[in-house]
């Protein structure tokens, strides 16, 4: 292995470790370390409950919208399977599969782009594209049939992905 790609390794690591600290922030309610994670000129969107800032916005208003959203209530976000690829000397993207129980159930994908800015990285641009969504009116996390619904965003996201390259 190169020493190139031994440093993208460790450049990966850390931007999983930086998305596991947006989940540990948001679940905790610990709104100072769900700021940190994201770049001063981040621009976010999609996906909060009610349709609220399909975006893109500022942290700090990403911020305010999810903690108002959350309230106290309790929430879990679940990070599944990724793609991190770093692009450049100090930028990187990522796509992130995840699920979140809390207020109602959701599931879907992240789309976002880092920085690296004063060695560490930051969170650039978010999109949050949910897969499913449920209220809490029912006990299934996906209506029947919902599958069909779900395969029609796939071409959405691989072209997204694809036009980062």
């Amino acid at each position: 292995m190169s020493a190139i790609e031994s440093e993208h390794l460790l450049h990966i690591e850390e931007i999983r470790q930086l998305k596991a600290w947006y989940c540990i922030g948001v679940d905790s309610k610990d709104w100072q370390l769900y700021r940190s994670v994201f770049a001063d000129d981040a621009r976010l969107g999609g996906g909060l409950p009610g349709g609220a800032y399909s975006g893109p916005v500022g942290p700090e208003q990403w911020v305010a919208g999810v903690a108002e959203a959350v309230g106290t209530t309790k929430t879990l976000h679940t990070l599944h399977a990724s793609v991190v690829e770093i692009t450049g000397p100090d930028l990187a993207r990522g796509l992130w599969q995840y699920t979140q129980r809390g207020w109602g159930r959701t599931g879907g994908y992240y789309l976002e782009r880092y920085v690296r800015r004063d060695g560490g990285w930051k969170i650039t641009s978010m999109q949050i594209v949910p897969v499913f969504a449920n209220d809490g009116a029912d006990a299934s996390e996906c209506a029947p049939g919902s599958f069909e619904q779900v395969a029609t965003l796939w071409p959405t996201l691989i072209e997204a992905w694809r036009a980062g390259r």
